[in-house]
């Protein structure tokens, strides 16, 4: 290839990775597949395939190669890079959707509990500004009711005084004296 192809070549590329490209994209699928050799390496017959969220049990390792066993009962060697000691995504999301919505149940639950506990919070705050209120109304009512009680009780021994000074009693050989 020619020097001036390859110049043609590079700033053509250059063009095109530099015109927009589509908005919307797609993505890579999360499904692996990796062959199950009968030993440690590329050279090695494959046994079977594996995919992702196939389950097995570690033998041994050797170097970046592991020795596992299948649920079916094949063993054979995979590179250690392509194990993992959790499930892979695409198993555990049917689990973590479930909880998302439990915990979303529940929260609407906590919500509606606040929301009913908030109310009987006011009521129970007006409750009290109304019971205060009513206090300080009944100590003042009971304050000026003293006084009248006190005064009615003064007139009531002021009239009785006046009464049995001015009226004669039943024995009249005793001389009238008032009496104080």
């Amino acid at each position: 290839m020619s020097r001036v192809s390859r110049v043609a070549s590079a700033a053509l590329g250059l063009l095109l990775s530099l015109a927009p490209h589509d908005a919307t994209g797609d993505w890579v699928r999360d499904q692996l597949y990796v062959a199950l050799r009968e030993g440690p390496g590329v050279d090695h017959v494959r046994v079977k395939t594996l995919s992702s969220g196939d389950e097995v049990r570690i033998l041994t390792a050797r170097g970046e190669w592991t020795k596992v066993k299948t649920s079916e009962g094949s063993s054979g060697w995979v590179p250690s890079k392509y194990l993992q000691p959790t499930p892979p995504a695409a198993q555990a999301l049917p689990q973590v959707k479930r909880e998302l919505g439990k915990a979303q149940q529940r929260i609407a639950g906590l919500e509606k509990q606040l929301d009913a506990q908030t109310v009987a919070l006011e009521e129970h705050e007006t409750l009290r500004t109304e019971v205060a209120k009513l206090e300080n109304e009944n100590a003042a009512m009971a304050g000026s009711s003293r006084w009248r009680t006190l005064a009615a009780g003064g007139v009531i021994v002021l009239l009785g005084m006046a009464i049995g000074a001015f009226v004669p009693r039943s024995r009249p050989d005793r001389p009238r004296r008032l009496r104080l």
